[in-house]
């Protein structure tokens, strides 16, 4: 009997000792976003966490295990959706007309990008100033789109894009012509010296 406890007892350590083996150990990995350590088996769900996301993409720590990406999106597409600002500027739009004139709705969209000649991506430019000096914006009217009412702008002073934007939802609500909303550009129709007539490209 005591020759078969024995057997067992070494059967048990052995057992446990060859499930220590077996157990699968990861090394901890210290996340540069978050200064946090984390080991392996919690890295996946670390990186899906609102604590790591809400960090600066750009210091992602990449561990090789997840075959270079970053929430399912490989890095440099992850990169250009950063700097893809058309839904950024769609919202400072919205709350600039909101804050300029609080009864009217956003109808017009903005479509004058300019794009990075390395990235090929959409650039902020809400801030640009298309066409310099005093100027009016004005629309002859539609009959066939809107009511066939003209528009004309109060005068501007190197206005930015953002601020033509405005006018042109100014615009697109005078006329009534609400098929015509994408703001393509912004061209001269008359040099009065200092003061030029301009007139909005707006597309449907």
């Amino acid at each position: 009997m005591d020759g078969l406890n024995k057997i067992e007892t070494l059967v048990k350590k052995n057992d446990n000792i060859n499930k220590m083996d077996n157990k699968k150990t990861y090394p901890n990995k210290t996340c540069d976003k978050c200064n946090l350590t984390i080991d392996y088996t919690n890295w996946s769900a670390h990186l899906k966490s609102g604590r790591h996301g809400k960090k600066d993409i750009d210091q992602t720590i990449v561990p090789f295990r997840f075959n270079r990406t970053y929430k399912g999106i490989p890095i440099n597409q992850e990169k250009e959706k950063k700097y893809n600002y058309i839904k950024l500027m769609k919202n400072d739009i919205k709350k600039y007309v909101k804050k300029k004139s609080k009864k009217d709705d956003l109808y017009v969209n903005f479509c004058a990008f300019e794009y990075s000649e390395n990235t090929k991506t959409v650039k902020y430019n809400l801030h640009k100033i298309p066409i310099v000096g005093n100027i009016f914006i004005i629309d002859q009217g539609n009959d066939q789109f809107g009511n066939g009412n003209p528009y004309i702008s109060k005068l501007l002073k190197s206005p930015t894009w953002l601020e033509l934007c405005k006018i042109a939802n100014d615009l697109i609500i005078t006329t009534g012509d609400y098929t015509h909303h994408y703001l393509d550009d912004i061209k001269i129709v008359e040099d009065l010296g200092i003061i030029k007539m301009c007139e909005f490209s707006m597309g449907s």
